[in-house]
C-alpha cells in the first residue's frame, strides 16, 4: 500500500510539473522581454563585413533606439559616409539624410530589405522587434541548455518571413541564434547574438554576427559604450533633428 502510494505522490508530481511546462509560445514571449521591457538604448557600434574571410569594409556609427519602433543612426566613419544619418520611425517608415546634398528622402520599401551598407544587416536587424506579436511558435527540439522552435507567421500578422528558427537560452531566456528562411525553404542567413552582458537587469547582446548562407559574406556588429533607460525623448526622433550634422 506504502508503495503504491509513493508511485501515485510521485505521478501526481510528474503531471503537475509537465502542467507548468511553458509552451513554445510563452517561450518566445518571454524572449521577448529581454528586448521589449527597455525604454531606449544608445549605444556607438562598428560593422566590419567580410568576403571569403577577407575583411571588406568597416563602419563606425551611433544608434540609438526608442521602444520598437523609433531608431536614429548616424554615421561617423568612414569619410565617404561620415555624416549621414538614417531615421525609423512608426509603421516602417524611414529616411536618410545625405550631407553631400543637405537633404533628406524617403527611404522605399524594398531598399529596406536589401543589405545595411553593403553588409549581410538589414534595417530590421538593428532594431527591437517582439517576434511573438507576429509569429507562432513551435518546439523543433530542445537539450538541457536551449529551446529549438520555429516560427511562422501569424493568419493576417505583418511579418516579414516565412520561416525562423530561434535559439533560445533556458537560463535567463536569451535568444542566442536566429535562422532566417526563404520562400522556398532555403537557408537565408544566420543571426548569432553573443557576449551578453547586465544592465541593471537588462541583457543585451554586445556582438551581433550575421552569416550568409547564399553567399561568402559575413557582417559583424560590435557595440560598445551602451547605455539604456535614459528618458530619451521623442523630440530626438524627428526629420528636423536628422539634419543636424554632429
Amino acid at each position: 500500500m506504502h508503495r503504491w502510494s509513493s508511485l501515485a505522490i510521485v505521478a501526481g508530481l510528474f503531471l503537475a510539473l509537465k502542467a507548468q511546462a511553458l509552451t513554445p509560445q510563452q517561450i518566445l514571449e518571454k524572449s521577448d522581454e529581454n528586448v521589449t521591457k527597455v525604454q531606449d538604448q544608445q549605444y556607438d557600434a562598428s560593422m566590419a563585413v567580410f568576403e571569403n574571410g577577407k575583411l571588406l569594409k568597416t563602419v563606425t556609427m551611433t544608434i540609438a533606439l526608442k521602444g520598437l519602433y523609433k531608431k536614429l543612426i548616424r554615421f561617423t566613419g568612414p569619410s565617404d559616409v561620415k555624416g549621414m544619418s538614417i531615421l525609423t520611425l512608426e509603421d516602417g517608415i524611414m529616411y536618410v539624410y545625405l550631407p553631400t546634398y543637405k537633404k533628406i528622402r524617403r527611404v522605399a520599401s524594398h531598399v529596406k530589405e536589401q543589405g545595411f551598407m553593403g553588409s549581410d544587416f538589414e534595417y530590421d536587424d538593428m532594431a527591437q522587434s517582439a517576434l511573438s506579436s507576429f509569429y507562432n511558435a513551435y518546439l523543433i527540439d530542445e537539450n538541457k541548455d536551449e529551446w529549438n522552435l520555429k516560427l511562422t507567421p501569424k493568419p493576417g500578422s505583418n511579418a516579414s518571413r516565412s520561416r525562423l528558427d530561434v535559439t533560445v537560452r533556458k537560463e535567463g531566456f536569451i535568444t542566442n541564434k536566429v535562422t532566417v528562411y526563404t520562400e522556398t525553404g532555403a537557408k537565408y542567413k544566420t543571426q548569432i547574438r553573443s557576449n551578453y552582458q547586465n544592465f541593471s537587469g537588462l541583457f543585451l547582446p554586445q556582438r551581433i554576427e550575421i552569416i550568409s548562407h547564399i553567399s561568402n559574406h559575413k557582417s559583424v556588429l560590435d557595440f560598445t559604450n551602451v547605455r539604456s533607460n535614459k528618458g530619451l525623448s521623442d523630440d530626438m526622433f524627428t526629420k528636423r533633428v536628422l539634419m543636424r550634422e554632429e
